[in-house]
């Protein structure tokens, strides 16, 4: 029963590491702000449910819209203010820092993490906000096991998301364009591809899917700024254990993730000998570390993800290179 209590919080670490790894295929950038544009994403939500329109800026009242506004509606335009987000976090901060070390890109999406909840703190407060259910609150039952539906719904919609993005990836020009731009800027560019175009898509389709996981948790866990930036800890064990690459993996792996979390708090009440606090937190660094011993490699650069793709399967991206 408590594995299924995690597929909440799995379910929210899964899309988050999906966002993560659309970001780095696309920029090599591993997105800490990831967390941070979830918990944006999921307030203006809960404003324009209320009939307002969310302004962060310090000393700047937020907009009256005279009227609640509609699940549908409000969903479809914080997600569009996500994806907006996305894009001038590319062309303002990540763009610049394209040749910059690692480092300093990790850096700087720290800085922005804190940045973002700081002042969503700062103009909020920290009381917890309440969001209505967008899936049924239903309880459903077999003996003694239980599982609420809106954790289930949840979780499918995160994975057939997955199931439709990987297909995107694999089979749309697009797809084929964003790995082909991820091998080599270079070669992009004289095959007529553009990899400042194909990551700032890349950026507006990985914080709308952020943002979607912010909005679809906020009715589940209480929308706070510190819970919603610490998702990003499991959601990067998650994107390890999918190699920065993988889409489906990489949700999946947050589900289990989040299970394993629930399972693991279960454990802690019943056995004197384990930490009473803490012992969930330490799942995904457990994780991590495990998976860094036995690869014993360093993660794989945007160009070898491609190249092992493209041993797996010669001419891919043959539509994509000039005729001569």
């Amino acid at each position: 029963m408590f594995l299924l209590l995690g597929l909440g919080n799995g379910a929210v670490f899964g899309a988050l590491a999906l966002a993560i790894v659309l970001t780095y295929r696309s920029s090599g950038v591993v997105n800490f702000a990831t967390g941070a544009i979830a918990l944006y994403t999921a307030y203006t939500y809960a404003f324009l449910r209320q009939g307002q329109l969310l302004v962060l800026i310090p000393g700047v009242d937020s907009i009256d819209l005279g009227t609640p506004m509609g699940m549908w509606p409000a969903m479809g335009l914080s997600l569009v203010i996500a994806a907006l987000l996305g894009l001038v976090l590319y062309l303002l901060v990540f763009r610049p820092l394209r040749t910059s070390p690692l480092v300093a890109r990790a850096v700087a999406a720290l800085g922005i993490s804190l940045l973002i909840a700081g002042l969503v703190a700062q103009k909020l407060g920290t009381d917890p906000v309440e969001v209505s259910p967008i899936f049924p609150t239903d309880v459903w039952q077999a003996g003694d096991l239980q599982l609420s539906a809106d954790r289930f719904y949840f979780a499918l919609t995160i994975v057939v998301l997955s199931v439709l993005l990987a297909l995107v990836f694999r089979y749309t020009k697009f797809g084929l364009a964003t790995r082909a731009s991820a091998e080599t800027e270079r070669g992009a560019y004289v095959s007529g591809i553009s990899p400042d175009r194909i990551a700032a898509y890349n950026w507006m389709l990985s914080s709308a899917v952020a943002g979607l996981a912010g909005i679809l948790i906020a009715p589940i866990v209480p929308l706070v700024p510190v819970a919603y930036t610490l998702f990003i800890v499991p959601a990067l064990a998650a994107a390890i254990l999918a190699r920065f690459d993988l889409v489906v993996v990489a949700v999946f792996a947050g589900l289990a993730v989040g299970m394993l979390q629930s399972e693991a708090q279960y454990l802690a009440s019943q056995y004197d000998f384990l930490p009473s606090a803490g012992l969930p937190e330490l799942v995904p660094l457990i994780l991590i570390l495990a998976v860094l011993l036995i690869r014993a490699k360093p993660l794989p650069a945007r160009g070898e993800i491609i190249l092992q793709t493209l041993g797996r399967a010669p001419g891919h991206f043959t539509s994509l290179l000039p005729p001569w």
